[in-house]
């Protein structure tokens, strides 16, 4: 642009100083810089680069209320990463390390310290027999597996074919020698109405052959057992089952 007293460079923009001043043109910038405001410059505005007014670029279009993401490892390139603001979870203001996360509401988005550390967590396999009972795997106390030992809704077990229980020491099996015949009740609260009882003659006493057994169960209680031969002294093991 030119006048009679004047020639401008290309781009020259005119401000006004302010306090009544006429305008005055300004300089153009430089390549790729952008115009910004200053108050403390003394025409209230001026050029700047890239770095002045942030340099960070996004996408042509994106899809409203969805969360931005660096599209690569420049930190000034910008994508759409999909994930709308409604579907981010929140956690807590502070948790402590190794705790598993919990959810804190219904909302599926409010996040809280479950109080329950990670490494106590037991894992069990990807799919198991219904009502099987488990079993721990290996010596961690942190794997189960799945067992061929069944316990029902009501309460029914079922052992696998071979199966069945090894009883510890103490309540549910002993050993006792009839004194002519008879023994004391055996005191063992696991003498319950429907369990059995089983014996095994260990030893043969004044008889020359195993008698028969005949046995009284108080519930909760005992069971008496009784040689079927008045003068029997076997030594008999027993075990109760059920």
């Amino acid at each position: 642009m030119t006048d009679s007293n004047y020639v401008y460079d290309k781009g020259t923009l005119f401000v006004a100083p302010g306090g009544g001043s006429a305008p005055v043109p300004l300089a153009p910038g430089a390549a790729n810089q952008a115009l910004f405001a200053n108050p403390s410059s003394e025409n209230g505005v001026e050029w700047g680069d890239g770095s002045a007014m942030g340099n960070v670029v996004g996408p042509v279009s994106s899809t409203a209320h969805n969360l931005a993401a660096f599209a690569d490892t420049s930190g000034v390139l910008l994508e759409d990463s999909g994930v709308a603001t409604d579907d981010v979870a929140l956690g807590a203001g502070s948790s402590t390390a190794g705790h598993l996360v919990s959810f804190a509401s219904t909302d599926g988005k409010t996040m809280a310290d479950s109080g329950k550390v990670a490494a106590s967590v037991v894992i069990g396999p990807a799919s198991v027999t219904d009502n099987a009972l488990p079993r721990y795997d290996s010596t961690t106390g942190k794997l189960l597996q799945g067992s061929n030992t069944v316990l029902s809704d009501t309460d029914v077990m079922t052992f696998p074919a071979n199966g069945g229980v090894v009883l510890g020491a103490g309540a549910r099996k002993g050993t006792f020698t009839f004194a002519s015949g008879t023994h004391a009740k055996i005191l063992t609260a696991a003498a319950v109405t429907g369990s059995i009882i089983v014996y095994t003659i260990s030893a043969l006493g004044t008889v020359t052959a195993p008698q028969a057994i005949l046995t009284t169960i108080d519930t909760g209680v005992g069971f008496t057992p009784v040689s079927a031969d008045a003068t029997d002294t076997s030594t008999c093991s027993w075990a109760i089952v059920g």
